[in-house]
């Protein structure tokens, strides 16, 4: 990060201002005076300023992606979710409510400590929503029976099961509306179930959609849906 934009970031002022009090030789990197706005910090570099150590303000960002099968969801390489999201907000982000590399949809990152250690709680009660396209139509009395065992259901933290054929291209698609569950859940239900599934595709998480963002695209979240996410979600309200 450049020294001027790591003083703004510090309070100090405008990337204006500090690139003036740098040129006025006011600001010190590991105890050496330094007069260039634009030189580049390191990892580790102490940065002084009137001799008090200055120190960015932190700034918590909140970014949604709808991320692709074929787009890993941590750094594996330079087309991550975490590494394109990372490029886009200037911080570090980790997921919430992860979904695995295989599943495609909405992703929510975010670098608030708060957040993070909510949704890292296994016994959080988020909501999201699976769209699972299937290889074969499923006949309806399979269906029915799948949704008459509630209980069952909920054993894989599946609220709600939904069906939907397409009448022109007939294969099925499944609607899971899910409670407190990655997922992994949701792969285990179908594979003991023995359903054969083309996509599996979370459309909604905790009150944030992927509605009108095309695949692959980002966006921050909302104001909002951040204050959805911060204030009134059920994991949050259990939190307090």
């Amino acid at each position: 990060m450049r020294l001027n934009k790591y003083l703004s970031q510090s309070g100090a002022g405008t990337r204006r201002e500090t690139t003036d009090l740098i040129k006025k030789g006011l600001i010190h990197v590991n105890g050496m005076k330094i007069i260039d706005p634009a030189v580049e910090l390191k990892e580790g570099d102490e940065v002084t300023y009137n001799g008090k150590t200055v120190k960015p303000l932190i700034k918590y960002e909140y970014w949604v992606m709808n991320k692709s099968s074929k787009l890993p969801l941590l750094s594996q390489d330079d087309l991550s979710v975490e590494k394109i999201l990372k490029t886009k907000s200037g911080t570090a982000l980790k997921s919430i409510g992860d979904i695995s590399d295989a599943s495609c949809g909405l992703v929510v990152m975010t670098n608030d400590p708060f957040i993070i250690d909510i949704y890292s709680n296994s016994q959080h009660k988020a909501k999201s929503q699976f769209a699972i396209s299937l290889s074969n139509v499923m006949d309806k009395k399979t269906f029915d029976n799948l949704k008459s065992n509630r209980s069952k259901l909920l054993s894989y933290g599946i609220m709600n099961l939904i069906q939907d054929v397409n009448e022109k291209t007939k294969p099925t698609t499944l609607i899971l509306e899910t409670i407190g569950v990655s997922d992994a859940k949701v792969y285990q239900f179908l594979s003991d179930y023995n359903i054969h599934h083309i996509k599996v595709d979370r459309e909604w998480f905790n009150g944030i959609s992927k509605k009108d963002l095309k695949r692959g695209w980002s966006r921050p979240l909302s104001e909002k849906e951040k204050v959805f996410l911060l204030h009134f979600s059920p994991t949050n309200q259990e939190a307090k």
